[in-house]
């Protein structure tokens, strides 16, 4: 056999190898939580998250599960920033993550550091996803407005607050914003209400120049008049 020939099996072995992989095994994506769900956001038959924005403390584990009679299509729960809080797979059976509900689709995530998280659904966007009717043939694009899918969820801890970021209500917001889906927005420009930063810890007292009374008094004192500065006299 030519070193050819085995380059050439190597490479077909290892586009075949690929090709099984699934997204599942991509070592980012997170494999759901074994901890019992503690609150959750539901994935509606419009692929919306429900609800879009989610207030929690430090060691809460939510899932997140899809709606009976939502479209078969690709949904995930990817966050913003870095490092990467929420990367989860396809949401797409056979995938679940309640033994006492083997025909639930959902992922659970435990979140173990306070912070804020944005995410979104990377397969949705403009002008949405296309469904297929199977009986029709007819195309329906999913998602309100073909908008990116997407929620927000907040955890609180030592030195972060949430409040103003998730709302019921306008009195749930800061001066300036209204509750919008969930969210604090500033009135009128629909743009968020900024995520807690933690608590920035109290700097150390700067170090204080020394006391000119405690020079040495037996040092030699220069004194150069303006004249000498400039000639070098």
């Amino acid at each position: 056999m030519t070193t050819s020939t085995t380059r050439l099996g190597a490479i077909l072995v290892l586009g075949i190898l690929s090709c099984g992989r699934s997204h599942r095994d991509d070592p980012a994506v997170q494999f759901s939580s074994d901890r019992p769900r503690d609150t959750d956001v539901k994935i509606s038959k419009t692929l919306e998250f429900s609800p879009a924005c989610v207030t929690v403390k430090v060691g809460t584990t939510i899932e997140w599960w899809i709606e009976k009679g939502a479209p078969r299509v690709p949904v995930n729960v990817t966050s913003l920033g870095t490092p990467v809080e929420l990367f989860s797979p396809n949401l797409v059976p056979p995938l679940f993550c309640d033994e006492k509900e083997p025909d639930k689709i959902c992922w659970r995530r435990s979140f173990e550091q306070p912070g804020c998280f944005p995410y979104y659904d990377t397969n949705s966007g403009s002008p949405g996803r296309p469904v297929v009717d199977d009986y029709y043939g007819t195309t329906t694009y999913v998602g309100q407005g073909g908008d990116i899918q997407g929620g927000l969820v907040c955890v609180e801890g030592s030195g972060l607050s949430c409040k103003g970021v998730c709302c019921n209500a306008n009195f749930d917001c800061d001066q300036g914003f209204t509750c919008h889906r969930g969210r604090c927005v500033k009135a009128g420009a629909q743009e968020a209400s900024p995520c807690p930063a933690p608590r920035i810890p109290d700097a150390a007292p700067s170090p204080q120049p020394p006391d000119a009374g405690a020079a040495d008094a037996t040092a030699e004192i220069i004194d150069a008049s303006p004249a000498d500065a400039v000639t070098g006299t």
